[in-house]
């Protein structure tokens, strides 16, 4: 066994190098981040060498930083690609140009090293707010904001530089994903801390409006198959089972057993009224036939050991 010591910005990184049996070596950007933090405890608890790259080690608007860092790490790496500026924080043309730019310097950067995937996490916003019915993967591209319009071009971007990464190439386009540490920015996990706290929940139209809800150990599952058995694929990771916002709060208040304070609001937003999402998943399912995702019920429960 031999172990070597890789430093960067003044971070040690070790990396073994093992005959049998191999050990897939793994490089998450945006580890900090929910889903990110999420994947490096699930990979780095099973037969996995986990390396994350935040801001502060690999900056991905800066192109120097990032050539700097992917020059120590080793060959025949898998990457997952999770950093983003998210909507939830900032939804304007300066973060599209950004979240562009972050993935065109990561590909400039590593197409002279040897990579044996690349995941990358997109979004069904690339569908926009109201598209055909059911949704699957051939649904026309519609985003309607800028942080749909961004993972597009990125989506695009991954596309045309196939050649320069050389390895396969998996799309993720991700629904609402929850799960316990997501801070509250997500759904579910938003109207579980306000039914706990007993604080009033807004809601804009009377709650059927359909959403797919996944809970982010499914993922987890998803990706470590990707890692196992790389592939060429854009899947739209999702349950295909969407549920009203009532019937969200009604499983929450079911495993708790407090009943919300909802406020209904009628709020009309020009050119931003939001329509049903519901996926067909067929691929998915005939790529993962034994893969079963936890029901919202089953999620919240999880949400709900650790106590409101």
């Amino acid at each position: 066994m031999v172990i070597s010591r890789i430093t960067a910005n003044n971070v040690i990184y070790n990396f073994t190098h093992m005959s049998v049996p191999k050990i897939q070596k793994v490089v998450i950007l945006g580890h900090t981040g929910f889903i990110g933090k999420n994947l490096y405890q699930w990979l780095e608890a099973g037969n996995f060498e986990v390396v994350g790259a935040s801001s502060k080690v690999c900056n991905l608007l800066d192109y120097d930083s990032v050539k700097k860092f992917v020059s120590i790490i080793p060959d025949d790496i898998h990457v997952i690609f999770c950093s983003v500026i998210n909507k939830h924080d900032l939804d304007s043309v300066n973060a599209l140009h950004n979240n562009i730019a972050m993935v065109d310097n990561f590909i400039r950067a590593i197409s002279r090293k040897t990579l044996i995937s690349f995941i990358y996490l997109s979004s069904v916003d690339v569908y926009g707010k109201a598209p055909a019915l059911p949704i699957n993967e051939k649904t026309l591209l519609n985003p309607s904001g800028y942080y749909g319009i961004g993972k597009v071009c990125c989506e695009l971007l991954l596309k045309k530089q196939k050649k320069a990464l050389q390895c396969p190439i998996s799309v993720l386009r991700l629904p609402g994903v929850y799960g316990y540490n997501d801070n509250g920015k997500s759904i579910v996990s938003h109207f579980f801390k306000r039914i706990c706290d007993r604080k009033i929940i807004k809601i804009n139209g009377n709650g059927t409006i359909l959403r797919d809800y996944v809970y982010v150990n499914d993922i987890c599952r998803i990706v470590e198959k990707l890692i196992d058995k790389p592939i060429n694929v854009t899947l739209n990771l999702a349950t295909g089972k969407s549920l009203t916002l009532k019937q969200v709060i009604y499983t929450i208040e079911q495993l708790t057993g407090i009943s919300a304070n909802l406020s209904y609001e009628y709020i009309q937003k020009e050119n931003n009224s939001a329509g049903d999402l519901f996926f067909d998943t067929q691929i998915l399912k005939d790529l993962y036939p034994n893969i079963r995702f936890n029901s919202l019920k089953q999620g919240c429960s999880k949400l709900c050991s650790t106590g409101c």
